[in-house]
Order: C-alpha cells, then sequence, then structure tokens
C-alpha cells in the first residue's frame, strides 16, 4: 500500500516524509484561497496558487501531485474578496458547490483551470481532482 500526502495549504520546503509518502494525493483548491481570503478572480489569488502548486510540484517532481478544484461552500466563498457571485442557500453543504459552483460561475472556473495549466506547463506531474 502507497500513502498519500495529502495538503491544505501548508508550506513546505523539502518532502514530508519522502520514505513514508509515496505521492501527493490532494491539495485542496479551498484551502488555498481560503488561506488569503480571496477569490480565485483576483490575480493576487492566482499568482498565490500557482506559486504553491509549481512550488509543491517542484518538490514532488518525481511523483504525481493531484490538485483538487476547489470546493468552496456559498458561505465560504461569498465571504472572499473578489467575489462577484452570491448565493444565499438554507444549507451552505448542498447546492453551488464544489464543480456545480464553477459551472454555475464560469468565470471563477476559468481562472482556476487557467491557473493549473500554467504550472502544468512546467510540471508535467500535476494533475486534477473534480468533485460533483
Amino acid at each position: 500500500m502507497q500513502n498519500q500526502l495529502a495538503l491544505s495549504g501548508e508550506r513546505i520546503d523539502e518532502k514530508v516524509y519522502p520514505q513514508l509518502f509515496h505521492h501527493v494525493g490532494m491539495i485542496r483548491g479551498e484551502y488555498l484561497v481560503r488561506e488569503i481570503g480571496q477569490n480565485i478572480l483576483l490575480k493576487s489569488c492566482q499568482r498565490f496558487v500557482k506559486d504553491y502548486l509549481a512550488t509543491i510540484c517542484l518538490l514532488y517532481s518525481d511523483e504525481e501531485v493531484w490538485y483538487r478544484f476547489s470546493e468552496l461552500t456559498n458561505a465560504e466563498a461569498n465571504s472572499l474578496d473578489g467575489t462577484k457571485e452570491y448565493f444565499d442557500e438554507r444549507h451552505p453543504l448542498f447546492g453551488y458547490r464544489g464543480t456545480r459552483r464553477l459551472l454555475a460561475c464560469p468565470d471563477e472556473f476559468q481562472a482556476e483551470a487557467h491557473v493549473v495549466t500554467e504550472v502544468y506547463q512546467t510540471n508535467p506531474n500535476l494533475s486534477v481532482i473534480f468533485l460533483l
């Protein structure tokens, strides 16, 4: 069995227990945008996510790195600087969350996809996960 490292925006400068973890099984996109309190539409947020992904991909250049597109609840997304689309729902865990929100807000999806694509150009070990 191979162990996978999951990251939620932690800053690391070297591989975490390389003898224990075989690759990065998931970087949670929503943790990165929440870390700086900004929507992916803002250039500063895009730069932050890009730099973070590039750093992790470089550290784990010989292994797979999986990035999960943002799975923000509407309450979380509504509180971020730069959010343009606000949704008010009765229950924050259902409805426009994850891929559904990205489909409802195509500009956010395009911005996040652009960041991932830029990182992938120099780091082909980067792969993506979408949750419905």
